[in-house]
């Protein structure tokens, strides 16, 4: 993506070059909410034997509403299936 804002800049395209330097930036920012979610993933992960057992624990509410809540918006096919159990899980 950094090769196409150069691309863009050298043949004087400034307001594409913009386009993909705002679009870098954005995805960028992403980066420390992929590394929450990883963190809740390897925790929910971690507990799978306890929950299947017990069912879900009042502790990880909020890991299980932040995934629920965040995979539609991550637009990720695996966090959209863990999704699907969670609201199975839990209704």
């Amino acid at each position: 993506m950094k090769d196409d804002i150069i691309k863009h800049l050298i043949a004087g395209n400034e307001i594409n070059a913009k386009i993909w330097a705002e679009t870098l930036i954005a995805e960028e920012n992403l980066i420390p909410c992929y590394d929450v979610v990883s963190s809740m993933c390897d925790q929910l992960n971690g507990r799978l034997g306890y929950i299947e057992k017990f069912g879900p624990p009042d502790d990880m509410k909020t890991t299980f509403a932040t995934l629920i809540h965040v995979a539609p918006k991550l637009d990720c096919e695996e966090l959209m299936q863990v999704r699907k159990v969670l609201c199975n899980l839990l209704d």
